[in-house]
């Protein structure tokens, strides 16, 4: 089945920022844009607790707030959005894109599909309910309100900014970390303000799922929460694209492609650079 008889100048996969600020440029040049997100518009954005870097924003924001004022930049565009799953792209007179119910034809494609969390790969691992890689995901769980301590297991940014969000929300959080602590130096000071604990060079062996509690049992030390919040990196997100490139019509932007530099600058920037330059593929 068609979607749409109508063929757009450019389709594009990922709602986060990037896919985002792509659409609006596009919109801007006169451009026919679908958007495609299969979740919530905003991304990993949605899952920041605070972003100080967003200029604009001198005293910082929420991410949650951040994402709210794109969408109204977006809706004010009158962006076609579809809450859909892209399963592949493949190349016929046009560009097509293959969800679960039809088909949908593009001169161009922009990838903005952002990453996957990635996983411990540790028994227990995939038989809980009491294990989350997404914040967003942690906070709208059922078991969220009861919670008073949790685990979480990596030491960069993101686990050191999680920790804090869970403090001032009176949850004692313990950061875990394969290595060594890598976060920002003033994400580490804040913690230790908080008397937030953290244990270096962990040995992860296993998750055991206790029912009312969960524990991860190391080599040296046990330690047991109520919920367990992974933020060990992430990796790209992809899609079957049948081996299409760029002549094809087919463009990648944001975090998918620019590894571990996961910032809203660096991808609505990224998304920018892409847009424009779909503008001149068109052409």
């Amino acid at each position: 089945m068609i979607m749409n008889k109508e063929v757009f100048d450019c389709a594009i996969i990922g709602g986060g920022p990037a896919g985002m600020m792509a659409a609006i440029q596009l919109k801007r040049s006169g451009k026919s844009v679908i958007l495609f997100e299969k979740n919530e518009l905003g991304g990993l954005l949605r899952n920041a607790n605070w972003v100080e870097n967003y200029l604009g924003f001198p005293e910082g924001i929420t991410g949650g707030e951040l994402v709210k004022h794109f969408i109204e930049h977006l809706q004010s565009h009158n962006v076609l959005v579809e809450k859909q799953f892209v399963t592949e792209i493949r190349k016929n007179e046009t560009l097509e894109l293959v969800t679960k119910d039809a088909v949908c034809q593009a001169k161009s494609v922009i990838l903005a599909t952002g990453t996957n969390p990635r996983k411990l790969n540790l028994p227990g691992e995939e038989t809980t309910n009491r294990l989350f890689y997404e914040r967003v995901h942690f906070f709208q769980s059922p078991i969220y309100k009861d919670l008073k301590k949790v685990i979480i297991i990596g030491g960069g940014d993101v686990g050191f900014d999680s920790a804090l969000n869970l403090k001032s929300h009176g949850i004692e959080p313990v950061i875990l970390t394969r290595g060594n602590i890598c976060c920002l130096p003033l994400l580490k000071e804040r913690a230790e303000k908080e008397n937030i604990e953290f244990h270096e060079n962990i040995h992860f062996q296993e998750i055991q799922d206790n029912n009312d509690t969960i524990s991860v049992i190391c080599e040296k030390e046990n330690f047991i929460g109520d919920a367990v919040l992974v933020t060990i990196g992430r990796n790209p997100a992809v899609i079957e694209i049948n081996n299409l490139r760029e002549t094809d019509g087919i463009f990648f932007t944001g975090d998918m492609k620019n590894g571990i530099k996961r910032h809203v600058q660096i991808a609505t920037g990224d998304a920018l650079t892409t847009a424009l330059t779909v503008i001149e593929f068109l052409k």
